[in-house]
């Protein structure tokens, strides 16, 4: 694996202004398989294949960034929706227990970073690479 996979994921929500911004970062781990590779992205239990190493960054930030946009600006729970998703996924934030009472119960966006707990790699992924990604949504 490479040096760059030991960049642990997370994902940073802030609230600015009368916009939330959201940072996230994630690894990649991949094969390859017959001339195109087989992906897997375990902080978000998502699988996906790309022909060569750019399509697979550009699919990797899209599926990663439609997910998180599900939750904020497509599902009726917004960020309450996020938040229980991703405390599903293994994402904690320090002082879990508060920061899920804030969003959760208050209704509140406060500034939080869910660090990925340990995620299983499916056996066969040799290769891997970390990717940083950085976008905001404008909350009302």
């Amino acid at each position: 694996m490479n040096n760059e996979a030991n960049q642990p994921a997370y994902i940073l929500i802030e609230p600015k202004d009368n916009r939330t911004e959201v940072e996230w970062q994630y690894s990649i781990v991949y094969r390859k398989q017959g001339g195109k590779f087989s992906c897997y992205i375990p902080s978000f239990n998502i699988y996906f294949s790309a022909k060569d190493e750019a399509v697979m960054d550009k699919k990797s930030e899209a599926l990663t960034k439609m997910y998180l946009d599900h939750f904020v600006l497509h599902s009726k729970g917004g960020f309450k929706a996020l938040a229980m998703q991703l405390h599903k996924l293994g994402f904690k934030a320090k002082d879990d227990a508060l920061v899920l009472k804030r969003i959760l119960k208050d209704q509140k966006i406060v500034k939080t970073k869910f660090n990925a707990t340990s995620s299983l790699t499916p056996e066969g992924f040799n290769e891997s690479k970390s990717i940083h990604h950085q976008m905001e949504f404008e909350a009302a």
